[in-house]
């Protein structure tokens, strides 16, 4: 099974309250190899959320995810309430550039 489906199904599953879901591969944004996931980002808005420190809400997602995420490099947790999500006028929040990774070019 492709893993972003089976996260993606682990959630749906967990979280069955979900007013917002997004698992998506930004291994291209990292200069990563074809076809490889390496970098990962995860948005979800659920009423569960409420009333949960964020660190909880890290700790359970990485808990369920635990077998898919020790195969994936780097991760990105957006996990927050319908209100929170309200808050940001119900859209996501772009993810920045990457500046960790040089091209050897930009190393002279």
């Amino acid at each position: 099974m492709n893993i972003l489906k089976s996260i993606e199904d682990k959630i749906k599953q967990k979280y069955s309250s979900l007013e917002h879901v997004l698992v998506q591969d930004q291994s291209h944004m990292h200069h990563a190899a074809n076809d490889s996931l390496t970098h990962l980002r995860i948005e979800l808005v659920c009423p569960s959320f409420s009333g949960q420190p964020l660190l909880k809400r890290h700790r359970e997602l990485q808990e369920l995810l635990k077998n898919e995420l020790s195969q994936i490099k780097a991760f990105s947790f957006q996990l927050i309430t319908p209100k929170e999500w309200a808050n940001r006028g119900n859209t996501s929040t772009p993810s920045p550039t990457c500046v960790g990774h040089k091209k050897k070019s930009d190393l002279k």
